[in-house]
């Protein structure tokens, strides 16, 4: 109730204010277009014969009964002419327009507005004053206050002579009269509500007056006068009249909603009756009660309700039935199904074990207890990187994030190397050799965990470590025989001048065959070293330029007779590298050999070898037009003794080692090698290796 008399007192305080503003701004405007009349302009140039003002005051009071006097003077301040009431021209002049307000003992009195009156020339030429009587607009004023009650009164308020001044109006009197509030004891003006209207604030708000009467207030500040203005009414006369209203609606609202209740529930109870019925049938519907009939006649929609939910009861009968078959016959397929996964699962020699997101893991088979020899209760809950401890070839372990909760963060699956011969440490500290295969699992998108499928790869480690010794075992004793081959053929075909074309031709194609069978073996024997692991890099700090530079030289033969242009992009600037020159080279000549070699002859295609700088190390490319590489074998062609089908059909000497040895090499050099590839197109393969390789474990 206080808030709704408040806000009553905000909407009148807001009309009281606009109200004084529009008649303060007509009276501007009144002024701005009198300084435009042709008798103030005669006066201003002295062509007038006689006062001019008396007569022009009598024409504007006919309108403005409030006007009582005119002035108007020259640019220097002097009095040209006078009619009624004098304001007099103050000191600050040059400041108009302006209004005044002029008070004495009784109140407020009177208001001046002033304006300058403008020549042809945009000049100043004078100014006009002219006195209002204020009774006209406090009497409207006053007039406001007893719409809120008889105890309302209006202020305004005016900070004067370092006092603050209230002018209260009052309708009896058709005036106002001063309360100088620095003459009234006991009164605290800092909660008043005038002090924030003065202060240039505005709203409402529960306070006392001068005399300390409780009272709702709504204050304003007039910016055209620099004052405030504050409407007041004693809060208890103005909530009597709520309270009693309020109380009498409460009343009236008491007994109609209560007889409104009694009657709807009679209603409600006659109407609801028949649903009511309905419902506790419905209610009793479940399998085995299906059956519903029909006892409504109403000819309503309660029969038509009825009729609807009878239909629905027998639909969901045959629904029921048709359901429950189906469903017994899905969950013996489901039991079936599960009986063979399960049996499958445990009966295969991978182990096969289970994830939640976090890592932990859910589930293993019985293959994969028994490779890793460890009890079912100890491993299920524990961390992942607890039990599969991934090492190395020399039982390493081996560092970052474990490939289960790598491919759970990528959502990837990862499948181990072959090359890489990765061990798990078992708990009795023996090494498992073990090929691995990671997957996520999950649903709509959302990763829940993820499935790790390992095998037990001892017998063809043990094999491949065999097979490697035999081949380095065979190259080496290979190279004696071979040695005195190639030099018993060269020692013919350079002593022996009495041979034929023939025998001379026979001698080339010996000496071709020793040299391929020994590139061979040297093929060989450097990927039995590389296997072995007894590669060491020899590093030191080498000019990278300049050994591009070099092997262009020792290449540009070989481009020039295959028919085909080499062109080396390389820094200006010296580059230089942290690396093993030996092996660097052969990654080089690996790559570069390559290029020639499938590349179509006599096509004039160019092979290019870019070199590039940043900060973490070097970017070489090595770019060719030939016969690329068929998509669906790209992802073995890092493999040992691997040839895609295209280019054995173009050569057929190749050993499948040349990118085998490369990729091992550029590993071991702490880089990494890219290709791309489109077959017929060409291809392009990208070596990044770092400033210095880092120290291996």
């Amino acid at each position: 109730m206080e808030q709704s008399v408040l806000s009553q007192l905000s909407s009148v305080a807001t009309v009281s204010e606009n109200m004084l503003d529009q008649t303060l701004q007509s009276h501007r405007e009144r002024a701005t277009l009198l300084s435009a009349h042709t008798d103030i302009r005669q006066l201003l140039r002295g062509g007038a014969e006689r006062s001019p003002l008396a007569r022009l005051l009598l024409l504007l009071q006919r309108d403005e009964p409030g006007l009582t006097g005119i002035e108007v003077y020259g640019p220097t301040g002097l009095l040209l002419d006078r009619a009624g009431e004098g304001a007099g021209l103050p000191d600050d002049a040059r400041a108009v327009p302006q209004y005044r307000a002029v008070t004495d003992a009784s109140g407020w009195r009177w208001y001046d507005v002033r304006t300058p009156i403008w020549g042809t020339n945009n000049e100043k030429i004078g100014y006009l004053t002219l006195r209002y009587n204020t009774r006209p607009v406090l009497d409207r004023l006053a007039d406001i206050a007893p719409s809120l009650g008889s105890g309302s009164q209006v202020l305004i308020v005016r900070n004067g002579s370092g006092q603050l001044q209230l002018f209260r109006l009052t309708a009896s009197a058709h005036g106002s009269y001063i309360l100088s509030l620095g003459s009234v004891d006991g009164i605290n003006d800092v909660t008043m509500p005038w002090t924030s209207s003065i202060a240039g604030k505005e709203g409402v708000a529960r306070s006392v007056d001068e005399k300390g009467s409780d009272v709702l207030a709504a204050y304003r500040f007039l910016p055209t006068l620099g004052w405030g203005m504050a409407l007041m009414i004693d809060r208890d006369e103005a909530l009597t009249g709520v309270r009693t209203l309020a109380f009498t609606h409460a009343s009236i609202g008491t007994l109609l909603l209560l007889l409104a209740a009694v009657l709807s529930w009679l209603l409600a109870r006659q109407l609801t009756e028949p649903l009511r019925s309905l419902t506790e049938r419905v209610q009793k519907l479940q399998p085995g009660a299906w059956a519903m009939h029909r006892i409504v006649h109403t000819g309503d929609e309660v029969e038509i309700l009825e009729s609807v939910l009878v239909d629905m009861a027998n639909r969901l009968q045959t629904l029921y039935h048709s359901q429950e078959k189906e469903i017994r016959s899905r969950t013996e397929e489901l039991r079936h199904q599960y009986a063979l996964d399960r049996t499958i699962l445990e009966n295969i020699e991978y182990g096969v074990l289970t994830t939640d997101r976090s890592g932990h893991i859910t589930g293993i088979n019985r293959a994969g207890l028994k490779l890793l020899g460890e009890q079912e209760e100890h491993i299920v809950g524990a961390p992942i990187g607890e039990v599969m401890i991934i090492c190395g070839h020399r039982g390493e372990v081996l560092k970052g994030v474990h490939p289960l909760l790598h491919c759970i963060k990528t959502g990837r699956a990862q499948q181990a190397p072959i090359s890489a011969r990765f061990n798990v440490c078992r708990s009795d500290d023996t090494l498992l050799p073990v090929l691995y295969t990671v997957s996520p699992f999950g649903s709509d998108k959302k990763i829940v965990g993820a499935v790790m499928v390992f095998q037990d790869v001892t017998e063809e480690r043990k094999i491949d470590y065999l097979k490697s010794e035999f081949i380095s075992l065979a190259s080496h004793q290979l190279r004696t025989p071979l040695s005195a081959l190639r030099w018993y053929t060269e020692l013919l075909a350079d002593s022996r001048k009495d041979l034929s074309d023939d025998q001379r031709s026979y001698v080339r194609e010996m000496k071709k065959s020793v040299e391929r069978m020994n590139a061979l073996l040297s093929s060989l024997l450097r990927a039995s070293r590389m296997e072995s692991r007894n590669l060491t890099p020899d590093v030191s700090s080498i000019d990278v330029t300049a050994l591009l530079h070099e092997l262009r030289d020792d290449f540009e033969p070989l481009v020039h007779e295959a028919g085909l242009q080499y062109e080396l992009v390389v820094p200006r600037h010296v580059v230089r590298l942290q690396t093993d020159p030996t092996l660097l080279r052969i990654v080089l000549q690996n790559l570069v050999g390559n290029a020639v070699k499938y590349s179509v002859k006599n096509s004039k295609k160019t092979i290019l070898i870019e070199l590039a700088e940043h900060a973490s190390g070097i970017t070489l490319t090595v770019r060719d037009d030939g016969l690329g590489i068929p998509f669906g074998e790209q992802k073995r062609i890092f493999q040992k003794f691997f040839r895609a089908k295209n280019v054995r059909k173009v050569d057929t000497d190749g050993n499948g080692l040349g990118l085998y040895i490369t990729h091992t090499i550029i590993e071991r050099l702490g880089g990494t090698i890219t290709f791309k590839s489109i077959e017929d197109k060409g291809s392009v393969f990208t070596v990044r290796l770092p400033r210095a390789p880092k120290k291996r474990q």
